[in-house]
């Protein structure tokens, strides 16, 4: 396989995931809010959400895509006041050990079996660890759902 179609493919099974994620804890939501860094990677997580509402008709992605200065301040605000704009947020390496600590993640758990966290580059999911738990859901983001 490719190297762009396996990052491809990988980047799509993370989306089914935290969707999945996201089903299971909001039962009967039907908009799953997603707030993400401004980069190419998210974008074409974006671009591929298509083919999940597809596959799962009863769940809209409503996407919130900003820079990073302005991504940690809105969703550490959301956080700490509790004011749920957010269902999922992607996070890196900065956050993730503090967030951790603070207990603000949930792990990526339940994923579905082709779901490889050996295909996550180590250090990027050692990055996104914590507690002990992985909190990755591909490299470089951490999905936490409230």
């Amino acid at each position: 396989m490719k190297k762009a179609s396996k990052a491809r493919a990988l980047v799509h099974k993370a989306l089914i995931a935290a969707g999945a994620l996201c089903a299971a804890q909001f039962a009967g939501a039907t908009t799953v809010t997603i707030a993400t860094l401004n980069n190419p990677d998210m974008i074409e997580l974006k671009k591929l959400s298509s083919n999940f509402e597809k596959a799962n008709p009863d769940i809209k992605l409503n996407w919130v895509i900003l820079e990073e200065s302005m991504l940690r301040q809105r969703a550490t605000t959301d956080i700490t006041t509790n004011s749920g704009q957010f269902d999922v947020v992607a996070i890196g390496t900065y956050e993730a050990p503090q967030w951790g600590k603070r207990g603000w993640l949930a792990p990526m758990t339940n994923l579905p079996a082709d779901y490889d966290l050996g295909d996550v580059v180590k250090t990027a999911r050692d990055g996104l660890s914590a507690n002990a738990m992985v909190n990755c859901g591909r490299c470089r983001s951490t999905w936490k759902a409230r």
